[in-house]
């Protein structure tokens, strides 16, 4: 009576997702492997540079930051609250958490995306150095293949925190195995193709993977809060995504011109190029953002705002 049967219940199911995790990752390496010969430094000139696991564990690492800083924060504060909610019941409450757990940490995740995948080159030039100036280019390639699962991948990750919630491993668990099975299937199919799309396929792998995990996930999540307003979701995603491609259609041009310009300048070339291009895209986003009344970028702004603005509320800051 103690709780511990639904506790390890709970928690093997957690294993088990973790188990089939790394057994499609194993499969991705498997390919990988095969793709690079064991050595992705080994070709000769004149081949085109074949990634491999570096490359990928390196633009991993690079597509997580945005999930681990943002969703994970955001979702991480407000589980408590949803598991509050769960055990009485409160499927109102469930409702309205759910929905801003899906589009609050969206206001920040998809302008990332879009920005990962316009700066690939010098985000990737500039935390990562190589001999080989082929590199850097290939592994921008798969970072900006990956870059466009940040949004779904979040979505998955929100969805398994409300079924571990509702005690509802099982469903969690299944999750996992439609976006593991789905990247497993892309990552299989690089073996027929060119070696050196084989790391590009496996990164677009991840984005559909974490995509179809998301999409079923949120149909499931139903069964436990209700109807919830799926519309307004999408609706609020999609002036988010416009915003995104605005800004990035605006930095894309300033990254190629500086690329060209400050290509022999190496990694200080590329950080100047991060620079500027981040500050035009985070310009033309704001600006966009509040042009389609993406009131959720407020909402995350809010905190900071109040605590680096110490004058009264008024005109300039609303009170709350």
């Amino acid at each position: 009576g103690s709780g511990l049967g639904s506790t390890t219940r709970e928690a093997g199911w957690a294993l088990g997702a973790l188990v089939v995790l790394q057994l499609g990752y194993l499969v991705a390496s498997q390919v990988m492997w095969h793709a690079t010969g064991s050595d992705e430094a080994a070709y000769r000139a004149g081949q085109a540079f074949v990634a491999g696991t570096t490359i990928y564990a390196n633009a991993y690492l690079v597509f997580m930051v945005p999930h681990g800083l943002v969703t994970v924060s955001l979702v991480t504060a407000m589980y408590p609250r949803i598991s509050r909610s769960a055990r009485a019941g409160d499927q109102s409450t469930l409702r309205r958490d759910y929905v801003r757990a899906l589009t609050l940490p969206a206001a920040v995740t998809i302008p990332a995306s879009a920005a990962l995948i316009v700066f690939a080159l010098p985000v990737m030039g500039v935390l990562f150095s190589s001999k080989d100036p082929a590199e850097i280019p290939a592994a921008a390639a798969v970072l900006a293949c990956m870059a466009a699962g940040i949004l779904p991948y979040g979505v998955d990750f929100i969805n398994q925190r409300v079924f571990y919630a509702f005690e509802a491993g099982r469903l969690a668990f299944t999750e996992q195995v439609i976006g593991t099975a789905t990247a497993t299937a892309a990552a299989v199919t690089a073996i027929f193709l060119r070696p050196e799309w084989t790391v590009p396929i496996i990164g677009i792998g991840i984005a559909l993977g974490s995509l179809s995990a998301s999409a079923f996930g949120m149909w499931r999540v139903r069964r436990f809060i209700g109807r919830y307003a799926v519309s307004t979701v999408v609706r609020t995603w999609v002036r988010m995504l416009l915003a995104s491609a605005g800004a990035g259609y605006v930095a894309w041009g300033l990254v190629i011109v500086l690329t060209r310009a400050l290509g022999p300048w190496g990694r200080i070339g590329y950080a100047v190029t991060l620079v500027l291009g981040g500050v035009l895209f985070g310009v033309v986003y704001l600006l966009v953002a509040r042009l389609l009344r993406i009131e959720e970028l407020a909402v995350i702004a809010a905190p900071i705002v109040n605590r680096l603005d110490r004058r009264p509320p008024g005109r300039h800051r609303p009170q709350g």
